[in-house]
């Protein structure tokens, strides 16, 4: 399966404080694209843009607290990219979602993760992305993200016969 193919099917949670980052996420991963007319050719003065989604669903919330809210009623993201601003509250959620055995996979976010436990973040998310965020990166985390996630579900029905 294309690795297009396997980002098209996700939902994501983008938990983080910072406006700039969960707006830059929703560029990064809703883009759009230029529609041409139903006979092929293209508009002369104004064209129609339509978003082209890279993921199925994508949501963006402030906090931890928000982002249990929302879990908790509705939404049941594949991955959950958590921004961490300097304190526990990332990592606090990622360890109470891995004690819940919730399936969704961590990504963790950060300008600088040299305040952190690397052994910790590797124990409770499956990669890190650094700040500032590209498109190529975050697309490759979400993708190692799948894969490893696959490659596990593998590991374990191959362990169960």
């Amino acid at each position: 399966m294309p690795a297009n193919d396997l980002l098209k099917a996700l939902k994501l949670l983008v938990v983080d404080g910072e406006p700039a980052t969960r707006e830059l996420l929703l560029k990064l991963l809703i883009k759009p694209t230029d529609v041409e007319k139903q006979d092929g050719t293209e508009q002369d003065s104004q064209r129609n843009v339509e978003p082209q989604r890279c993921v199925q669903e994508i949501q963006t919330v402030v906090n931890v607290s928000d982002a249990f809210a929302l879990m908790n009623t509705s939404y049941h993201p594949d991955i959950i990219l958590i921004g961490l601003g300097g304190g526990r509250e990332g990592i606090d959620m990622a360890r109470s979602l891995q004690r819940r055995r919730h399936p969704a996979k961590v990504i963790f976010m950060a300008a600088s993760f040299m305040n952190y436990n690397a052994r910790e973040l590797r124990e409770l998310g499956s990669c890190t992305l650094h700040k500032p965020l590209s498109s190529n990166q975050v697309r490759a985390a979400l993708v190692e993200t799948m894969i490893s996630d696959l490659f596990a579900l593998q590991r374990a029905s191959a362990t169960a016969c």
